[in-house]
C-alpha cells in the first residue's frame, strides 16, 4: 500500500482486504496510505473491507516533518511543491461511504512534526495537481469494485 515521500499518487478502483487482529504472517492491518513530506494523494473509489475493528483511523498514517519541508524549500523548491496534499471521494469502508480526509487532518494534527495536510480540490483550476488535469482515466463505481477486482485482478486474469 503506497507510502509517499516527494510525490504525487494517484490511488483509485483499488479493494483492499484488511485484518486488524491478524498474525503478522497474513496481512495484519497497518497503515493503508500514508502522507509523507511533499506528497500528494488523491483517493478515488477505493473499497476497504476491515476485520476485527471498527476503528478505522488506521486507514492515513501521517509522517510529514515540518524540518523536511523546511529542507525542501531549502534545496529551491516552493513551498507548494514541499507541502502534503491530500483528497479523498467515493470510498468504501466496510460498505459505507467514508470521506478519508478528516483522518488526514486528525493524523497531521496530532502528529509532533506539527506539519498542516492541504486538501486538493478539484474544483479549482489553480490547484497544485489534479489528476484529471494530466490524464484521462475511468473510475469504476465503488459499490461494484470488489467484485470486479476479485474477478480480474491477479494472474492470468490480464485482457486487452
Amino acid at each position: 500500500m503506497p507510502r509517499v515521500r516527494f510525490g504525487r499518487v494517484h490511488i483509485y478502483n483499488n479493494y483492499y482486504n484488511l485484518n486488524a487482529n491478524a498474525e503478522e504472517t497474513v496481512y495484519k492491518m497497518g497503515d493503508a496510505v500514508i502522507l509523507g513530506t511533499a506528497s500528494k494523494i488523491y483517493s478515488e473509489n477505493n473499497v476497504f473491507d476491515i476485520k476485527g475493528t471498527d476503528n478505522w483511523s488506521k486507514i492515513i498514517g501521517f509522517s510529514s516533518k515540518t524540518s523536511n519541508r523546511d529542507k525542501c524549500t531549502a534545496a529551491g523548491y516552493s513551498e507548494a511543491e514541499c507541502g502534503t496534499y491530500f483528497y479523498s471521494s467515493g470510498n468504501f469502508v466496510n460498505d459505507k461511504i467514508v470521506d478519508l480526509m478528516p483522518f488526514a487532518v486528525a493524523k497531521s494534527e496530532s502528529s509532533s512534526a506539527n506539519m498542516p495536510v492541504i486538501a486538493l480540490n478539484p474544483e479549482d483550476p489553480q490547484a497544485f495537481w489534479i489528476p484529471s488535469f494530466t490524464y484521462d482515466y475511468k473510475l469504476k463505481k465503488a459499490k461494484n469494485l470488489k467484485k470486479y477486482v476479485l474477478k480480474n485482478a491477479g494472474a492470468g486474469n490480464i485482457k486487452d
